[in-house]
């Protein structure tokens, strides 16, 4: 064939998709306009797959998380619409002064848990009634009303800790969900009776998405908890942090699914002597354990020591030194340390988190064996692994009455009782430089290269005044969720 009669129709359309799969996303909206061809093509899974998971993960892996899709993936016409609200939503925070489309008020509770669940649709907060309720609420409804998701099936308790783990991929909506259910006199003290802790499978059911809860396990744990976060879930496996006499802290992790009925492997870490209190824990898909306290981040090896819960700690059991230890200043006494939660790639080859002390806020990334899995026997040998690398960005000085809320790349700055906020980026992320590059806001050079002398900031003023800093954001559906200084909620669509 004569190559000067080739035409458009003869390029195959695994090139043409190699094409989309490299334009920012004014582009593609551009190129399917010209003609019947590209805009089939721009229609395809490939292109809003691989956008999807190049914006939402570490742009420097996106390539190989293209392998072993889930079993109940997005549609290709869910991925645009959600990489659409995902561009809307960085272009309007990044403008010089953010404006949400509209704002939505609802009454809260006064449970002292609450989560906004990955992809922005879903708001669970707990109730302290004595009923042991997490009430749901839909961002998507005419109304914004609270449905009991679950109740305690043993009644007389609250929920005092909640975790939960969710598939961001998975459509429809599916998560895990663990629950510790105390009675109020536990709440504070130390108690030999058992608390309750719980597992539940979270599903979005039927032709409007209502969300369901099924129990999957019930099983006792004892001693008091902080009023941080002490629970992570991590597949098959929960992370769940207590006190000992003290103040020590014990680490028990649970293998609550895929044991017999009834029967749960429980293993036990007591982290080395003179460990300050900690702030948050997590659980790495290869069951290492972050722990977080006011000046230190320390990694431990999983916990490999078998033991039946109990009051009383085994007095033989040795304590254990972390692998790895990042030290910073200790926050002011009136400020409030924040960690944000861990987010990683399907394959999970990396874990990043970020944590500020009121002067600086740090990035961390972890790397993870490249075929580990939550459901990997914690007595195995692990591999040898690089350093967590950690980066940093100097903020201006907060005081006690400012608070800070941390997503994966974006974070909000405000005070108590006032109406605005500091909406900031941090562009030294991969997966903020591609979703910045493919959403088409261009960022000066400098500005991406290194580490930034400060975030890329824009001021937001809200027709309300936010109450002790509550804020949330989920990055996905460009929602924000903030309690007010009447203690009544509002979520902010910005796209």
């Amino acid at each position: 064939m004569n190559s000067n009669s080739l035409s458009m129709n003869d390029i195959p359309d695994e090139v043409l998709i190699e094409v989309f799969t490299s334009l920012d996303f004014p582009s593609v909206l551009a190129l399917r306009m010209t003609c019947r061809r590209f805009y089939a093509i721009s229609k395809s899974l490939a292109v809003w797959l691989d956008a999807f998971r190049w914006i939402s993960q570490d742009a420097e892996e996106w390539r190989s998380q293209l392998e072993n899709l889930p079993r109940q993936s997005r549609s290709a016409e869910q991925l645009e619409k959600l990489v659409t609200r995902m561009v809307r939503f960085e272009r309007n925070w990044s403008s010089t002064r953010p404006t949400p489309q509209r704002i939505a008020y609802f009454e809260g509770t006064q449970g002292n848990r609450t989560a906004l669940l990955p992809g922005g649709r879903w708001f669970l907060a707990t109730t302290m009634d004595k009923s042991g309720r997490v009430l749901c609420y839909d961002f998507e409804a005419q109304e914004i009303a609270p449905k009991t998701l679950i109740e305690c099936p043993l009644g007389d308790r609250d929920v005092w800790a909640m975790a939960f783990a969710v598939d961001q991929t998975a459509s429809p909506l599916e998560f895990d969900l663990a629950l510790e259910f105390a009675n109020q006199d536990q709440f504070f003290v130390a108690s030999k009776e058992p608390r309750v802790m719980s597992v539940w499978r979270v599903r979005s059911d039927g032709p409007d998405g209502t969300l369901s809860a099924q129990v999957m396990r019930i099983f006792p744990v004892y001693r008091r908890t902080p009023v941080q976060q002490p629970l992570s879930l991590s597949g098959d496996w929960l992370l769940r942090l207590s006190y000992g006499q003290s103040y020590s802290p014990i680490l028990t992790v649970h293998r609550w699914r895929g044991q017999q009925e009834g029967s749960i492997a429980d293993f036990i870490l007591l982290p080395q002597e003179g460990c300050e209190p900690l702030e948050n824990v997590s659980l790495l898909p290869d069951l290492r354990i972050i722990t977080v306290s006011h000046s230190r981040v320390e990694l431990y090896a999983p916990a490999t020591h078998p033991w039946k819960p109990s009051p009383i700690i085994p007095p033989t059991l040795a304590r254990s030194s972390p692998t790895w230890v990042f030290e910073y200043p200790p926050p002011h006494r009136l400020l409030q340390l924040s960690v944000s939660r861990l987010v990683y790639g399907r394959k999970k080859t990396a874990a990043m988190f970020a944590l500020h002390n009121g002067e600086t806020l740090f990035n961390f990334r972890i790397a993870l064996a490249p075929s580990s899995t939550a459901t990997d026997d914690p007595s195995k040998p692990s591999i040898d692994l690089p350093e967590p690398q950690v980066s940093s960005v100097s903020l201006r000085p907060m005081t006690g009455l400012e608070f800070m809320c941390l997503g994966s790349s974006h974070t909000i700055r405000s005070s108590a009782n006032t109406n605005a906020a500091i909406f900031a980026t941090f562009p030294q992320h991969s997966r903020l430089r591609a979703l910045r590059w493919f959403s088409g806001v261009r960022d000066e050079p400098e500005k991406l290269v290194g580490i930034p002398a400060r975030a890329v900031k824009s001021k937001f003023v809200a027709p309300f005044e936010s109450g002790a800093g509550r804020w949330m954001v989920d990055e996905q559906s460009g929602r924000v969720v903030c309690m007010t200084k009447e203690r009544q909620w509002a979520v902010l669509y910005f796209a």
